[in-house]
């Protein structure tokens, strides 16, 4: 990517979805898939993301009107980094701190609903929806992934909601969707697969 300008931004657009790494300390060790989509910023990601214990490094390519990018953020005991490699060599980004601990998204919520059950990517899920003044959010909800909502940092938690009891993290939203009024699809975040298995930890050496 020649643009180094637009690769910052475009990380930094993205971070908004939000995209997920926990921060601290969680019992899975594996490797997560999911998938991404900003449709007011034109955006879409499909994401790898590596868990052991408090290290995380996220495997990114990126699409958006732009081009294609691929890059990798990486966090060690709550450290985070930004790496790209591109034409003049491998550029290392710091994360700050308060982009990793965003708070709750609150919202003037006038209507919130549980709908039906259906099945998400293999799991069992509850459906909910939300609608405030300007947006409709619907949530896939499930117990049944190795880890839950808690182990999320707070800009992952961005739209959940404590609207309801059972979207107070207790459980993981495998997919939310957020839409406008006339139902057009603004933002998609998917969880796609959870495969439990050993990390070596050269996986998060990278420099």
């Amino acid at each position: 990517m020649k643009n180094g300008k637009w690769k910052i931004g475009f990380f930094c657009s993205l971070m908004l979805i939000p995209l997920a790494f926990a921060i601290g300390q969680n019992s899975f060790e594996g490797k997560i898939i999911l998938k991404t989509e900003n449709r007011e910023a034109k955006e879409k990601a499909e994401v790898t993301w590596y868990v052991k214990g408090a290290k995380h490094r996220m495997d990114f390519k990126a699409t958006s009107e732009k081009g294609t990018m691929e890059y990798t953020v990486l966090s060690i005991d709550g450290e985070a980094k930004l790496i790209a490699d591109g034409e003049n060599g491998r550029s290392v980004i710091p994360i700050p701190k308060e982009s990793l601990s965003k708070p709750t998204t609150e919202m003037n919520i006038i209507h919130s609903e549980k709908l039906n059950k259906e099945k998400i990517n293999g799991f069992e899920c509850e459906k909910y929806l939300v609608e405030s003044e300007q947006k409709t959010t619907e949530y896939w909800v499930t117990d049944e992934t190795p880890i839950s909502a808690d182990a999320l940092p707070g800009f992952m938690k961005k739209h959940l909601t404590k609207a309801l009891p059972q979207l107070t993290f207790s459980s993981f939203p495998v997919k939310i969707t957020i839409k406008d009024k006339e139902g057009n699809l603004l933002m998609l975040q998917e969880f796609t697969e959870f495969i439990p298995m050993k990390v070596d930890d050269s996986v998060f050496e990278m420099e």
